[in-house]
């Protein structure tokens, strides 16, 4: 507050009073110092329809604008909403100098979406062209690039105009849409190849249009995949799926959801056919048999862990192959994630995984608790850490007095529990009903720092991006 009782705070009717203040004041800062503070001061993430922390700074006073326009760090992050926004893009890509790599965001869902409400008029190929013939110059100097459209097509379309695109310097490549707009079966078939010359950079990439990818030499250097709403009509059969999966040395981390077409695809009971040398994480998110039978059909030597969103209907393949009843099959394995409600498959899950340390239920329910501590009790010895998420608290009491009973006799038994880690809210729930448990076993909160697993990590980074 001013000694007269005015705000000096940038709203209302004191926002010039304040800006002016605020000139007048930084004037005698050094433009490095200034530089340095805008730089701190920037927002990690962009909103539509605000004005961008860099302009305000820009508009400040003439030296505030000076140091603005010659801090390209500013400027490199580049968000696309609409074919309109390309102007203002233009001027980002100039400030952000020549040798800075661009990070730039395609977020075309709401101006698609609106686009997609008339049936009659197609305008999807025209906005990602208007998009594209901008951006497309300049994609040498993208080093990550995102995009986000309401339809496949638009996505597709878009994608077009990257078949001839140089990116020598793309590290992060990621495409989604909101909603399938093709009707015909095979309508997505038709696949082709984007960004021809080699990717040396590449390392990431995340795909909803899996018929539209970089060329498999570009590809030399990627270590996390994300191949997403795969489709039995997207034209990939198993020949040419394990055909592109290991032509990828360098591929550490797998997340694949959806299925292709099973037709062709052998039940390999006896033995693996072929292998993932470099893979570590893995994560399946299926309703089909897809699932079972990659975990039959591949060999990785270095998995560590396994994350399972699925059906288990098609498990009993897994369950009663020969390759899991004669040896171990993932050696290194140590993260096991389950996504179901339901916990009576717990036995035959350890009999597949019988060496994993950290077993992790989401949206637990817990009436067949009875079946966890039967496999905690006998082939599950190696666990020493159980989580469990979203869980509902009305039957979380019979996994308190499983736990009772089960925790001391694996200390006395010789392979003592050493955590149980959960969600804030459920800290809370056991504090209150079981606070003997938290003299047997170390009970956390589940975070970054305590659980090191793939999956869950990157679900966390992305939690904190829309923060």
């Amino acid at each position: 507050m001013y000694m007269d009782g005015r705000d000096p705070s940038p709203n209302g009717s004191s926002a010039q009073l304040y800006q002016e203040t605020l000139a007048i004041t930084s004037e005698s800062i050094p433009a490095e110092v200034l530089s340095l503070i805008l730089l701190l001061a920037h927002p990690k993430r962009r909103f539509p329809h605000e004005l961008p922390f860099e302009v305000v700074a820009s508009h400040v006073s003439r030296f505030w604008r000076g140091v603005a326009l010659m801090t390209p760090f500013l400027w490199n992050e580049i968000n696309i909403y609409s074919g309109k926004s390309m102007e203002c893009a233009a001027h980002y890509i100039r400030r952000s100098g020549t040798t800075l790599p661009l990070n730039v965001r395609i977020d075309l869902y709401r101006a698609d979406k609106q686009l997609a409400s008339n049936p009659f008029i197609n305008q999807s190929k025209d906005l990602a062209r208007a998009v594209a013939d901008k951006l497309v110059p300049h994609l040498h100097r993208v080093g990550k690039l995102t995009i986000l459209c309401y339809s496949d097509q638009t996505a597709i379309a878009l994608q077009s105009h990257f078949r001839t695109a140089n990116v020598p310097v793309l590290e992060y490549y990621s495409v989604g849409y909101g909603r399938i707009k093709a009707t015909q079966p095979n309508a997505r078939a038709t696949g082709f190849r984007i960004f021809p010359e080699e990717a040396p950079k590449l390392t990431f990439l995340e795909t909803e249009t899996y018929q539209v990818l970089p060329s498999l030499e570009s590809l030399k250097n990627l270590t996390t995949l994300y191949l997403h709403s795969l489709t039995p009509g997207s034209g990939i059969n198993y020949p040419t799926f394990v055909t592109n999966l290991t032509s990828l040395p360098s591929l550490t981390s797998l997340s694949l959801q959806g299925t292709i077409d099973l037709r062709n695809w052998p039940l390999h009971s006896a033995a693996p056919d072929f292998t993932l040398k470099s893979l570590k994480s893995l994560r399946l998110l299926d309703d089909s048999s897809m699932a079972a039978r990659l975990l039959l059909s591949m060999a990785a030597p270095r998995l560590e862990s396994i994350w399972l969103d699925c059906s288990f209907d098609n498990f009993h393949f897994l369950f009663d192959s020969p390759q899991l009843k004669t040896a171990i099959k993932f050696k290194k394995l140590k993260y096991l994630t389950i996504q179901s409600d339901n916990l009576a498959l717990s036995p035959q899950f350890s009999e597949a995984f019988p060496n994993v340390t950290h077993v992790h239920f989401r949206y637990p329910l817990f009436n067949h608790v009875v079946k966890l501590e039967a496999a905690l009790n006998v082939r599950w010895l190696t666990v020493n850490t159980l989580v469990f998420t979203m869980f509902k608290e009305h039957t979380a009491t019979k996994l308190n007095d499983c736990l009772k009973n089960l925790l001391p006799r694996r200390r006395t038994a010789g392979h003592p529990m050493e955590a149980l880690l959960v969600d804030a809210d459920h800290l809370q729930f056991l504090k209150q009903s079981a606070p003997q448990l938290f003299n047997q076993i170390q009970i956390e909160n589940i975070s970054t720092n305590n659980y090191q697993e793939f999956w869950w990590n990157k679900f966390e980074e992305k939690q904190r991006e829309r923060v």
